[in-house]
């Protein structure tokens, strides 16, 4: 009796596992599994226009270390509008030097970016408010009436490497399961990355080769096209 129920459970276990198949995973919901089975697809030269797609070239980018700090838009140094930033007291301050690169972000306008360089650091610490002083001009103008705007300066100190990235916007997934859609004329494909060095606008990408083409502006609402091609999608309803 205990061989036959044996018998039957190990057939049972048999069916299961080819009935799964390799690689299946039967925790996965029905949606996973279909974006899992969503590697390429193709669509019409209007459905990409509908789409409003835009793409980016997957390049060598150089990535830098780079110190965040807050600051303050000051006009009064030099009768010009210069963010004033606030290093805390560390070694920081021996990093920044005069020339080196910025950006800016303002709190009131948060989709904005001002890029700019240092223009002057100060050496001596504030004994009261155990801060340093450093200032940067911006390449594009602040805003009228600027002064006392609050945000943040990003700093670049030293270059780290360069590798290949894309902008992070192309980037989709999450919990280091991360892909992006590459696109050939009117075929996509999901194509899975490993990620290294990000920035505010780049990320550090392995499993692209140089000059393909990913999608940035509507690769989200690519997860959710239909892995059967869209042109055999138009046919049918023609049909209909």
């Amino acid at each position: 009796m205990k061989f036959i129920i044996f018998s039957g459970l190990l057939t049972l276990s048999m069916i299961s596992a080819a009935w799964a198949g390799d690689g299946h995973n039967h925790g996965n919901s029905a949606f996973e599994e279909n974006q899992n089975s969503l590697q390429s697809f193709s669509l019409t030269e209007t459905q990409i226009h509908n789409l409003g797609l835009q793409t980016a070239t997957v390049r060598p980018f150089e990535f830098y270390e780079t110190i965040i700090i807050p600051m303050i838009i000051d006009t009064m140094h030099d009768q010009n509008s210069l963010a004033h930033g606030f290093v805390y007291e560390s070694s920081d301050i021996m990093k920044i030097k005069k020339g080196q690169e910025v950006s800016f972000t303002l709190d009131v306008m948060p989709g904005k970016k001002f890029s700019g360089k240092i223009v002057r650091t100060e050496e001596m610490i504030d004994p009261q408010s155990r801060l340093y002083s450093v200032y940067a001009s911006s390449n594009l103008n602040f805003p009228s009436n600027a002064q006392g705007l609050k945000g943040e300066m990003s700093i670049k100190i030293s270059p780290k490497k360069k590798a290949l990235a894309v902008p992070v916007s192309a980037l989709q997934g999450e919990f280091g399961d991360y892909f992006v859609f590459v696109q050939h004329n009117q075929h996509f494909e999901r194509v899975d990355v490993r990620v290294g060095q990000k920035t505010d606008d780049m990320v550090e990408v392995e499993g692209l080769q140089e000059g393909e083409t990913v999608v940035t502006l509507g690769s989200y609402q690519l997860r959710y096209v239909s892995g059967k091609s869209v042109d055999e999608d138009e046919q049918a309803q023609e049909k209909k």
